[in-house]
């Protein structure tokens, strides 16, 4: 029978012998030549696969043999045992009962005595170690899952590489730290979120200004293969919704399928394995939670950017179904979305109201809730007014816009954005800063003794006379509207008592 005999060697990481001893290249391939001589096979080829689990058969090196068994090159296989062959019982019994025999290839595991080119052998046998190898493998990834949610639990890394803007430290790769080069896109992408912008609009917004994706500055394969250098909303949801980012790593957000499977499956928020302070965060922890509120309501814009400050809050009272926009002119309106679907269906009535009207109803409720407050009794009091706490929010803000702006002019010098876009967006960028350095100067009194614009400040507040998308969200849980347009909202925060408008 023509062909040579393949020499087969296989070992994954964490693989050992029954005897406890590793099953190391070196060790299975003077096992093999040894049981050569003496059984005088001389024209051997070598095949190895080092550092790959048995639970998978796409494996360079067993390609490669397969590939030759197809070019007529190969009649014998021997490996030292059957589980070097591989681990899943369903893929081994292939190729022991199917493959090989159709393909007069002779199958010799050594130390399990399975010789398919001898009758009385162990081969009977094959099919139950075959299970008993998957279970091994089984077992083994139990035991590495569990040490791995161990040291999760612990608040160490484990991930391969480091989350965007951050990186892993050269003294503990257990250990984050901040990458200077990308946790300025970071900032940059929660700022875009707490001025109500979209995943998508955010997305298209990195794509644009050419801001490297997590995958390239990793220099890891681009999970998007057919447009380089464009982020999706997915990347920009888990980086918006990760913890991480404030000093507390959050891990175990994904999860193989099994032990054979490689592919991963996304975990409910619930089995998210986070532990509090293990670095140094890149946002600020006031504004990651804003940030949380706002993308908890659906957001829409118009083709033209305008926002839609109602979307996702306003519900029909009668069906209960959302209330969308419909415009007419220059005004805008809210209709039960049942009604304008399925009209003809009479699921529901066809009321419609005015956006400006329900925003100066809710606008009259809050005033009310807030009359309470007796601003001069505080002074009276001299109730401490929690201004660090301002400052340290306002700060922080200003110190991401920064990063932001030396992140663009790099981008600049680089040139990854052009003179035009970068000038457009430093304006922005330094009209931001100058706003928020304007509020600190507001606030700016002695730490000893309140003053005068510190309350000021907090009454123009609570006029709610200027209302944006991030407010709304944050205090206004829903607002139901009936087909006589009575108005019915409820808050984020409990009030003395509900009233109907």
């Amino acid at each position: 029978m023509a062909g040579s005999t393949a020499l087969y060697v296989r070992k994954s990481t964490e693989d050992f012998g029954d005897s406890g001893v590793s099953e190391s290249i070196e060790n299975q391939i003077l096992f093999l030549q040894d049981y050569c001589k003496a059984n005088a096979i001389t024209e051997t080829k070598t095949y190895i696969d080092d550092g790959i689990s048995g639970t998978t058969f796409n494996r360079p090196g067993f390609t490669q043999m397969i590939s030759d068994i197809e070019k007529g090159l190969i009649n014998t296989i021997i490996t030292k045992d059957y589980s070097r062959l591989g681990r899943d019982y369903i893929q081994s019994g292939y190729y022991l009962e199917k493959y090989f025999p159709e393909h007069n290839i002779r199958y010799i595991a050594v130390n399990d005595g399975i010789d398919t080119a001898k009758q009385g052998s162990n081969n009977d046998m094959a099919p139950f170690r075959a299970v008993f190898n998957d279970m091994y493998a089984k077992d083994i990834s139990i035991k590495v899952r569990t040490a791995l949610t161990t040291k999760k639990k612990n608040g160490q890394f484990i991930g391969s590489s480091a989350p965007f803007g951050y990186k892993k430290s050269p003294c503990n790769k257990n250990q984050l730290i901040i990458d200077t080069e990308t946790a300025p896109y970071v900032c940059m992408i929660f700022q875009l979120a707490l001025q109500g912008e979209s995943f998508s609009a955010i997305s298209d917004k990195m794509s644009s200004l050419g801001v490297p994706t997590p995958s390239e500055s990793k220099k890891l394969t681009a999970s998007q293969k057919r447009f380089k250098g464009v982020w999706n909303e997915i990347t920009v949801k888990n980086i918006l919704t990760s913890e991480t980012y404030i000093g507390n790593l959050t891990q175990n957000r994904t999860q193989k399928i099994n032990y054979k499977i490689k592919k991963k499956r996304r975990l409910n928020s619930e089995e998210w394995i986070t532990v509090n302070n293990t670095h140094e965060g890149i946002i600020n922890a006031d504004d990651f939670y804003t940030v949380q509120k706002i993308i908890s309501v659906r957001t829409y814009s118009h083709k033209s950017g305008q926002k839609n400050l109602l979307s996702g809050l306003c519900f029909c009272a009668d069906c209960f179904s959302p209330m969308t926009y419909h415009k007419s002119g220059n005004v805008k309106y809210l209709v039960c979305s049942a009604w304008k679907k399925h009209a003809k269906l009479k699921l529901c009535h066809s009321h419609s109201i005015r956006e400006d009207y329900v925003l100066e109803q809710i606008k009259v409720q809050l005033r009310s809730i807030v009359q309470g407050i007796d601003i001069d009794r505080i002074k009276d009091e001299k109730s401490p007014v929690h201004k660090t706490d301002i400052y340290s929010v306002l700060q922080n803000k200003i110190e991401c816009e920064r990063k932001s702006l030396l992140a663009m002019y790099k981008d600049k010098i680089n040139g990854v954005i052009s003179e035009e876009d970068y000038q457009y967006f430093s304006i922005e960028t330094k009209k931001n800063i100058e706003s928020l350095n304007s509020q600190i100067n507001t606030l700016s009194v002695s730490d000893s003794t309140p003053a005068e614009n510190v309350y000021e400040y907090i009454e123009n507040l609570l006029t709610f006379e200027q209302t944006n998308r991030e407010t709304l969200a944050l205090l206004i849980s829903k607002v139901l509207i009936d087909m006589n347009k009575n108005i019915t909202i409820e808050f984020n925060f409990k009030e003395p008592e509900q009233k109907q408008l």
